[in-house]
């Protein structure tokens, strides 16, 4: 990551884009959709991924969000795992061109689906935006091509805003050029547990960076390793500090199955930490800060099998001090909570 910039410019282009059908296999869709490329008369200038799952309430805030942009050319690309007809039946509705659609048979699943909805893209800004997040604004593309195009960057995060089920915003947490500092100079000892940036759906790349893939092996990790990666990658970032993206605060299915399989969670942590050539001291501080900032999750038997995973991959003296620096980050969250719950800051 050679520099980081922060500003927002707003520009007005519109160009029309067509859609299609595509096949099953990964390599014959990609190849379709280089023909396709050749044969357009414009390339769109983003294309929004949604990777969607049977929800069709959100689906359809999420879709809504997207198709209501203004003054910019874009393609709304659709990677179904669903099990029912509820999302392609919604899309045959709306009957907009911009929406290319696509059924996953079987089902993919997190986050292959999301690398599939990417690989997918033909716009010259990818984005990844989940069923249960939605654009705030309708100029937030606008925005964001207007930041990158002014500074000459290659990604862009924007800021977001927490909201519950029913959509009402609980809290509003801007982005900052600091916050993609400590998360590139914070890998992996702090930020590849604590993920400073938000959702994947505040991130936009240009198309060049296509070849960073979500980790199919993570799922827990998935976001914040793919952080790391694209900064590493990127020649210039940016940042759109307005929270222009909704994210949803609900336990999705795939935090809920995380939550209460947290010994799962915890070997796929030593994955990424085996993966990134953690140092030890480094590896015993993202453990003890994950094993900490989970604590009221934790159930006697999935804290036992920690326990032994420990073991399994740290020395005698690397488990000693993981043990020795844990009551450092237990004290840190128990703040956390209080702030929570006390001064109401919900992403204290």
């Amino acid at each position: 990551m050679k520099k980081i910039l922060m500003h927002a410019v707003r520009q007005n282009i519109v160009i029309g884009v067509e859609s299609d059908d595509y096949p099953n296999d990964l390599k014959t869709k990609q190849k379709l959709f280089k023909n396709t490329l050749i044969n357009t008369v414009s390339v769109p200038q983003f294309s929004v991924c949604i990777p969607a799952y049977n929800d069709i309430e959100c689906f359809t805030r999420c879709i809504a969000s997207v198709l209501r942009q203004k003054d910019v050319s874009l393609e709304c690309v659709v990677c179904d795992d669903s099990n029912s007809d509820s999302i392609f039946n919604y899309i045959n509705k709306i009957n907009d061109s911009r929406v290319r659609y696509y059924r996953n048979k079987p089902p993919n699943g997190a986050p292959k689906n999301w690398n599939s909805a990417l690989h997918l893209s033909q716009g010259d800004v990818v984005t990844l935006l989940h069923q249960d997040d939605w654009y705030r604004s309708e100029s937030t593309l606008k925005d964001v091509l207007g930041c990158m195009q002014r500074n000459d960057a290659d990604v862009c995060f924007c800021g977001q805003a927490i909201a519950n089920e029913s959509g009402e915003v609980l809290g509003e947490y801007p982005v900052s050029v600091g916050k993609v500092l400590r998360m590139y100079t914070g890998f992996p000892r702090r930020t590849l547990v604590v993920n400073l940036l938000g959702a994947p759906s505040v991130v936009f790349f240009q198309r060049r960076h296509l070849d960073v893939e979500y980790d199919v092996k993570l799922l827990y990790f998935s976001d914040t390793d793919y952080y790391y990666r694209l900064l590493s990658s990127s020649s210039a970032v940016t940042v759109l500090a307005e929270p222009n993206v909704g994210i949803s605060r609900s336990v999705a299915q795939i935090s809920k199955f995380c939550l209460s399989h947290l010994d799962s969670v915890l070997e796929e942590l030593f994955y990424a930490l085996k993966k990134h050539q953690a140092s030890s001291i480094d590896s015993c501080a993202a453990v003890a800060r994950f094993v900490a900032s989970n604590l009221r999750h934790w159930r006697v038997a999935s804290l036992l099998s920690a326990l032994k995973l420990i073991w399994k991959h740290f020395s005698l003296q690397a488990t000693l001090l993981t043990f020795f620096i844990f009551p450092i980050f237990a004290g840190h969250m128990c703040y956390r909570l209080f702030l929570r719950k006390v001064c109401g800051r919900i992403w204290a």
